[in-house]
């Protein structure tokens, strides 16, 4: 069995990125520079406008999931 040492968070949207979404987004962002968290945006297709997920490591995606209630 292979373990992975990333895991992609889902970042609920409410309605496809709306000014809402954004607002949210910028708060997990701000959080996560705040703590020092390395995380990437998951883009699913590649050629998407906004992410449908954050990678990060399972650590910190923990923390996350907590902080947030995700």
């Amino acid at each position: 069995m292979t373990y992975t040492d990333n895991t992609n968070v889902r970042i609920p949207m409410l309605f496809g990125m709306s000014r809402e979404d954004n607002e949210q987004l910028a708060m997990f962002e701000t959080w996560l520079k705040e703590n020092n968290v390395k995380y990437s945006k998951v883009y699913s297709p590649q050629w998407a406008n906004f992410p449908y997920a954050l990678n990060m490591r399972n650590e910190d995606a923990i923390m996350f999931k907590l902080r947030f209630g995700l």
